[in-house]
Order: structure tokens, then C-alpha cells, then sequence
């Protein structure tokens, strides 16, 4: 006997059909990027006015995949700063908040970030130099994290070459990782931990796993709700959880040692209670950052701009935050009755998604996380066919252009034209919905027809 599957009604019949969707997806993309620039009062920018069809009006972010020196460094200068600082007065304090408010860049990372930048910010050592191995290095993680994610899509499955070469064109494409890359961002950092924990679950190597899901986490604490909800998800993996919060509690530890107890107060205290009151800055795609845009008129979102805290849009992002983990738990918890390794992998992407979502402050650089979900989605799909559909597959593609381009959200002020102002949080959504539409299928509402062989 073997199982067969029910003819599932897709939106896509090959990859030449996606592929030239996409296209004509980034391409409607770029005319709304152009309407937007053009929209407003001081009508910026005309249609018929280059300006209005580039990318992004500051400068080319894809320089960055062939540019390896650092080339815009104000994000990273504050890790600089932090590591240079402690390293030259051990009193130094690595936290100062105050100095979002004033509109200027401020170390907002756990002290682990600062501590894995010592080699490269001895005294001595120029900014510049620093941030040219940094983006070297982000480089090579990038590279490597494509490498890595090619391997978790064929692994053990049927080579192709359409699904390979779309693949590497998309890779190339995605807007948030050219983004990264040109703000020689810790974000890629994330990003290339992530890939490597998935990678290395899926082969089986769980306590590989375990710590590099805690090193991920360990730079960007809000993802701490990935573990969470994992470990009270039955039947998953409890070796890979004990790995993590081993892996955590060695970051903590060394954190701990290397910033001192004034620092790391200063991080759980200030640093982190003053980042949750959000941005209303265009980039900023949150519930948190959609909120202020549309209630806020106070704040431009051309402005990189930390605002007061608000408690009723505080109080929506942490119930958004618990109701987000909640969903995701309990689409992990619809699970076939025999585990397998693929549905584990599934809860992975609930997980990693989730905590993107739920985040009070996701810039587009951010997104990187994300590419890890639909390579886990499109693996399963091919693996499974039955668990296509033409609803999951439009919402698996409108996520993808959303969260893939930049939108130039920055002259959307006035209501309704704010309700557009966060076009990568609805794709963070539709990504969100279509996995646990994926999940719910996976659990049995697509049943297997059994049909003798021979």
C-alpha cells in the first residue's frame, strides 16, 4: 500500500508560472512605489521623474551584494562604540537611551553583541576599519546562509533546476537582505544563526541546533518566544530545547561578566522598556508602528523617531504579542498522530514567523528571518503535495512581494492614505496565516487515500 493524495487545486502549475509572476508582482510593485512618492502636497516627485521609479531614493541598496566594505555604518557604529568604550574604561556605560529620544542612534543590543565585536574594536581600531570586517563578514554569512537554505530545501528530496535557479534569483532579489547588507547590520548575524539551527535540526544534529537558535536569540531577545512556545509544544524535540537554554544560559552568563551588573540592569531596566514604546517611522513595520502612524499625528514617519511611550498601544502590542504566541502554539499542537521530522520543522517556521510579527519594532532588514519560513513552506508543499491550495499559495506569493520590496511609505500622513503604511506587516500577516493554514491541513483536514501497489 502506499499513500496518494487528492489533486489539490494550485494557483501555480510550474515555476515559469511563479517566476513570471513575481515579476509582474515587483513590477506593479515599483509603479505603487512611484504613485506613493508622488502622493501628497508638495507632489515630491513626478511619474515622469526618474527619481520616482528608483529603488530607494538615498542610494542603491543592491550595491551592497557585489560593495563588501562597509557602506553605511551610523547602525553599526553604536556595537563599535560599546565594545571600544568597555574596552578602553571598564566603568564604561554601554546604555543610553535618553539618546533615541533626541533622534540619534543609541547601542540597543544585548550586551553578547558588543562582546563578539571585542576583536575587531580593540583601541586603536577606526570605525571605518571595524565596519569593513564586519560587512566582510555579513557577506560571507549571507553567502553562506543562501548555501544553507538551498541545502534545507533538497535535502533528501528530487533535485530542480527551475526551483534551484529561482531559488538564487530570489535570494538575490529580496530587498531586506541587500538592506542588511548595506547598513552593515547585526541583523544578518540573526538571521545566519537561524538558518544554521534549522539546518542543523533537520539533519538531526539537535544540540548543534539548540545552540545556534540561542545565539539567534541571544541578539535579538524578543525571539525568545521561538523557544518558549516550542517547549510547550508536545513531542517536539526536548533534546535541541535543552541545548538552547543551555546555549542562553552561557550568553547570559558571559553577557552578565563582561557588561557588569550596572549595564545589565541598565539593558533589562531602561533599554528595553524604552524600545517597546515603538517608532512611528515609516520603515518600522509593526502593529506598533501602523498604530502610531494612523493616531499619532504628532510624530512624522520621515523621522527616526523613538516616541513617548503610549499605554494603550503598548497594552494592544503585548496583548497582539501574547494572542500571536498563543495562535502559534496551538497550530503547533495540530500535529499528524505519528511526528515527523518535516511537521517539526514546520513548528520551526511558526515559531520564527511569530516572532517577527509579534515584535515592536521590525525594520525591513529585519525581514531576513522570513526567507527561512518559505523555504521550509516551499519544501513541505513539494514533499506534500495535497497541502497546496490556490488560497494558500496567493497569500504564500502577496507575502512575499510585501515583505520583498521596499515600500516608500515615508509621504503617506494623512488618514486613509496611512492604512498603506505598512505594507510589510500585512505580508508578515498573510505569511503568518498562510502557515497556519498549512498546519491545519498538515493535521488531518487533507486526508491520504490509501491504494494498493502492484
Amino acid at each position: 500500500m502506499i499513500e496518494t493524495e487528492e489533486k489539490p487545486s494550485v494557483l501555480f502549475r510550474n515555476w515559469w508560472q511563479f517566476a513570471a509572476a513575481v515579476v509582474l508582482g515587483f513590477a506593479l510593485c515599483s509603479l505603487t512605489v512611484a504613485m506613493m512618492r508622488t502622493h501628497g502636497k508638495d507632489w515630491k516627485y513626478s511619474l515622469k521623474s526618474g527619481e520616482a521609479w528608483r529603488i530607494d531614493p538615498e542610494r542603491n541598496p543592491y550595491e551592497a551584494l557585489y560593495n563588501w566594505k562597509g557602506i553605511y555604518i551610523g547602525d553599526y557604529q553604536p556595537i563599535f562604540e560599546a565594545a571600544q568604550g568597555k574596552a578602553l574604561d571598564p566603568e564604561f556605560k554601554m546604555y543610553q537611551p535618553e539618546q533615541l529620544s533626541e533622534g540619534r542612534a543609541s547601542f540597543v543590543y544585548t550586551p553578547f553583541t558588543a562582546l563578539v565585536c571585542i576583536p575587531i574594536s580593540r583601541p586603536g581600531t577606526t570605525l571605518q576599519e571595524s565596519s569593513d570586517v564586519v560587512s566582510f563578514v555579513n557577506h560571507l554569512m549571507w553567502i553562506a546562509g543562501g548555501v544553507m537554505l538551498l541545502m534545507i530545501l533538497f535535502y533528501r528530496a528530487r533535485l530542480s533546476i527551475p526551483l534551484a535557479i529561482a531559488f538564487v534569483i530570489l535570494y538575490l532579489a529580496y530587498y531586506p537582505f541587500a538592506k542588511a547588507l548595506q547598513l552593515t547590520q547585526a541583523s544578518v548575524w540573526i538571521y545566519f544563526f537561524l538558518v544554521m539551527a534549522v539546518f542543523c535540526f533537520q539533519r538531526g544534529w539537535q544540540g548543534a541546533a539548540g545552540l545556534a537558535l540561542a545565539i539567534g536569540v541571544a541578539i535579538k531577545p524578543h525571539l525568545v518566544v521561538a523557544p518558549i512556545v516550542l517547549f510547550f509544544t508536545p513531542k517536539f524535540p526536548r533534546k535541541m530545547l535543552l541545548w538552547c537554554a543551555v546555549g542562553l544560559t552561557m550568553c547570559a552568563l558571559a553577557s552578565f561578566i563582561y557588561a557588569g551588573w550596572s549595564n545589565s540592569m541598565d539593558y533589562v531596566r531602561k533599554t528595553l522598556p524604552t524600545l517597546s514604546a515603538g517608532y512611528a517611522y515609516y520603515p518600522n513595520q509593526t502593529l506598533n508602528g501602523m498604530l502610531l502612524r494612523l493616531f499619532k499625528d504628532e510624530y512624522d514617519p520621515e523621522v527616526f523617531n523613538l516616541v513617548d511611550a503610549h499605554g494603550w498601544i503598548k497594552a494592544l502590542g503585548t496583548l497582539f504579542f501574547l494572542g500571536t504566541s498563543f495562535v502559534a502554539w496551538l497550530a503547533c499542537r495540530n500535529r499528524p498522530s505519528e511526528p515527523v521530522r518535516l511537521d517539526d520543522m514546520l513548528a520551526l517556521a511558526l515559531v520564527l514567523t511569530a516572532g517577527v510579527l509579534s515584535s515592536p519594532v521590525a525594520w525591513l532588514h529585519h525581514f531576513t528571518a522570513l526567507a527561512i519560513t518559505y523555504v521550509i513552506i516551499v519544501r513541505l508543499l513539494r514533499e506534500r503535495p495535497a497541502l497546496r491550495s490556490s488560497g494558500i499559495e496567493a497569500m504564500l506569493f502577496l507575502s512575499f512581494i510585501l515583505t520583498g520590496w521596499f515600500f516608500d511609505t515615508r509621504d503617506l500622513r494623512e488618514y486613509p492614505a496611512t492604512l498603506l503604511s505598512g505594507p510589510g506587516f500585512i505580508g508578515v500577516i498573510l505569511l503568518f496565516g498562510s502557515v497556519i493554514a498549512i498546519s491545519r491541513r498538515n493535521a488531518g483536514a487533507v486526508p491520504l487515500r490509501l491504494v494498493p501497489v502492484g
